[in-house]
């Protein structure tokens, strides 16, 4: 699996701490809830982000940074350890509300011997 390139201006973080990309910059549909490798060309660095929304209207995507996966862009495409990355609640916040979303099964809530 590709994780779609983003470039982006890391100086474009604003004050909600989302970075803010033209949607021009990316170079395949993105939605909210996916990974993406955020690239800075001209520090020659990319790093992990996540969708948090996406604007069609503006022509803007929304993106969390992972700090912590920043590293030299060599041009490989490793893809993201979600394990060794749990510490991100945003990140945890979006998955969660987008299985919650997608979560289909019927809800039954039990009192005592009844079932509603």
């Amino acid at each position: 699996m590709k994780l779609p390139r983003v470039e982006v201006d890391l100086n474009a973080i604003g004050a909600d701490g989302l970075l803010r990309v033209p949607l021009s910059r990316v170079d395949d549909k993105v939605r909210r809830g996916d990974v993406v490798n955020a690239v800075e060309t001209d520090d020659g660095i990319r790093a992990w982000a996540y969708v948090s929304r996406v604007d069609e209207r503006a022509g803007y995507a929304f993106l969390i940074m992972n700090w912590e996966s920043m590293r030299d862009d060599d041009g490989t495409e490793a893809l993201p350890n979600y394990h060794a990355n749990v510490s991100n609640r945003a990140v945890a916040a979006i998955q969660n509300s987008a299985a919650a979303r997608s979560d289909v099964r019927e809800s039954r809530v039990s009192y005592g011997r009844y079932t509603a």
